[in-house]
């Protein structure tokens, strides 16, 4: 999905559902990650999700330490011991392997349930249950209680476009 529609807030609600819940979730930037990054991260999130965020973004040494660690957990005996990797970009994938940017192996491990997120005015019908989930998140943080939304404000957010899709609802 385009940057800001919530890849990585639906990357949080899967671990959220998930058995897994009960540990952190840990959230990186795939443009800074180095191959001994990457290993370090595998390691330490056992057990619990690793969401690579704009993984189109990861250098081919940290992604061959990653396919490197996809291949071996296919032929592990205990997958429960092992980490979730969810990883979110906007970029079109097939093309960046097409150009040698990005591992095809690579791609085909992690393609294998892809979920689209499509940008928020693609999706009008969310956006009050979005709004109310992030209000309640805000307040609840502060200690704050609120009232929801008044019916101007929630018609106001139906019309609007959303071009920055649920970064744009967040601010």
């Amino acid at each position: 999905g385009p940057a800001g529609a919530g890849k990585s807030l639906a990357a949080r609600v899967i671990h959220l559902k998930s058995r897994r819940s009960d540990s952190p979730i840990t959230v990186k930037d795939c443009a800074t990650v180095s191959a001994d990054e990457m290993a370090s991260l595998i390691h330490t999130c056992t057990e619990t999700t690793l969401v690579l965020e704009d993984v189109d973004q990861l250098p081919s040494n940290a992604q061959a330490v990653l396919v490197k660690h996809l291949k071996e957990r296919s032929s592990a005996r205990a997958p429960d011991a092992q980490v979730r990797v969810i990883a979110t970009t906007a970029a079109h994938i097939p093309e960046l392997v097409a150009r040698g940017v990005f591992r095809e192996d690579l791609f085909y491990r992690l393609h294998t349930f892809p979920i689209m997120v499509p940008g928020l005015h693609e999706r009008v019908d969310d956006v009050q249950a979005l709004a109310d989930a992030i209000l309640d998140t805000d307040l609840s943080e502060g200690g704050r209680s609120h009232a929801g939304f008044t019916a101007g404000a929630r018609a106001l957010l139906e019309t609007m476009q959303w071009p920055g899709h649920v970064a744009q609802l967040e601010n």
